[in-house]
């Protein structure tokens, strides 16, 4: 790992297979959620004995294990609770994402990152849960917004 690079725990589920690692990135991204969704199409998984670079087309979602963030201010906005069903039978998640102010999903949605952030997720069925999860927009097969 480079010198005065960010770094971040992960926990990768990738065509089903999982992969724990950490992930260095440069400091000119505020937030890891930041640098995943960066132009690169593989995310360096940095393991014991090797580095698997995954193809995060194939990621499912990815959990952010420990992460040592920079100084960040979020836009103004609110959370809103959604339901997402992920393709392949990869299952439903339930949890909350951030909304800029004057934004819907659709435009969360539409906009060019390539991961969706999901706090305070848990898998329907399974007593699993994860304060946060990144979730590919391509593994998206629907999103549920309930009415308030």
């Amino acid at each position: 790992m480079e010198s005065g690079n960010r770094v971040v725990k992960v926990r990768v589920n990738a065509s089903g297979r999982r992969i724990i690692g950490i992930v260095a990135y440069d400091p000119l991204y505020p937030r890891f959620s930041d640098f995943l969704n960066s132009v690169d199409r593989f995310l360096p998984v940095k393991r014991e004995r090797a580095t698997v670079e995954v193809n995060k087309d194939a990621i499912s979602y990815l959990e952010a294990l420990e992460e040592h963030p920079g100084e960040y201010r979020p836009a103004a906005g609110g959370f809103r609770r959604v339901q997402i069903e992920l393709r392949a039978g990869q299952g439903v998640i339930e949890g909350e994402v951030f909304l800029p102010e004057d934004a819907d999903v659709g435009d969360l949605l539409s906009d060019g990152r390539l991961f969706l952030s999901v706090r305070g997720v848990t898998f329907q069925g399974a007593v699993e849960h994860y304060d946060f999860l990144a979730v590919p927009k391509s593994a998206i097969l629907a999103l549920v917004v309930p009415e308030p």
